[in-house]
């Protein structure tokens, strides 16, 4: 029931374009237009502190283990159409979604050890890409 409520709070943020964010540990929230945030709105997202803290610190350090991988084979465009490489980056964020840990790490492992496998067959033909880890990234972005 504390997850309905918090994807409910988050929903909410969503609506009024607002973000909530960590700050030295603290719990924030802003409007993105710069305009006051409800009073009813900061009223919900104090019912589920805990619970919004955890989220926020579970999607942080999860951003960090998907760009510690994603990072080193942005240059290889042929991931992008690599049928292993992204049924392991949907397992990962399926993982990630359930905040499976130890599951998250294993698939993130899994697409190092596939790109690092498949490094020779795909340099070749590959052109660099800076931008690619955010393209690979897209279907799991995780925003409030």
């Amino acid at each position: 029931m504390a997850r309905d409520h918090l994807a409910l709070v988050r929903d909410r943020l969503l609506a009024a374009h607002c973000h909530a964010f960590l700050r030295d540990g603290e719990l924030g929230i802003e409007q993105v237009f710069g305009e006051p945030v409800p009073e009813e709105l900061v009223a919900l997202v104090r019912q589920v502190k805990t619970e919004l803290t955890e989220w926020l610190t579970w999607e942080k350090d999860a951003d960090v283990l998907w760009r510690a991988v994603l990072r080193r084979h942005a240059h290889r465009v042929d991931l992008a159409e690599d049928e292993v490489f992204q049924a392991h980056i949907r397992k990962a964020e399926r993982a990630h979604g359930r905040h499976d840990r130890a599951e998250l790490v294993r698939w993130l492992l899994a697409m190092e050890r596939h790109a690092n496998q498949t490094a020779d067959r795909g340099e070749a033909g590959s052109r660099s890409f800076a931008g690619l880890d955010e393209f690979m990234r897209e279907p799991g972005r995780r925003t409030l």
